[in-house]
Order: structure tokens, then sequence, then C-alpha cells
């Protein structure tokens, strides 16, 4: 399942229950041009202040 969710060109990302992120794929991280770990324990706000 890991293979699948990190070789899709599909943005995938999991939050927890206070929309947190928990993990994003690496077509996110290219999406977003923020590397994937500057994502982990933060909010959308956190990281992409300007979205």
């Amino acid at each position: 399942m890991r293979q699948l969710i990190e070789g899709t060109t599909a943005a995938v990302v999991v939050l927890d229950e206070q929309l947190r992120y928990l993990y994003v794929n690496p077509a996110w991280a290219r999406v977003s041009g923020v590397p994937a770990g500057a994502f982990s324990g933060r909010t959308l706000e956190e990281v992409l202040p300007d979205g």
C-alpha cells in the first residue's frame, strides 16, 4: 500500500482530528513546493500561510 501511495501522481494527505498533517506523499510535496517533512504535526495554515 505504501508503494502505491508514494508512487502515485495524485496528492495524498492524512490528517488527524485537529486537521494536523500526519502524512503527505511526494506528489503533495511537489504540488505545494514544500518538503514533506515540513508538514508533520502542523496545520495547513502553519505550512502554507498564503494558501
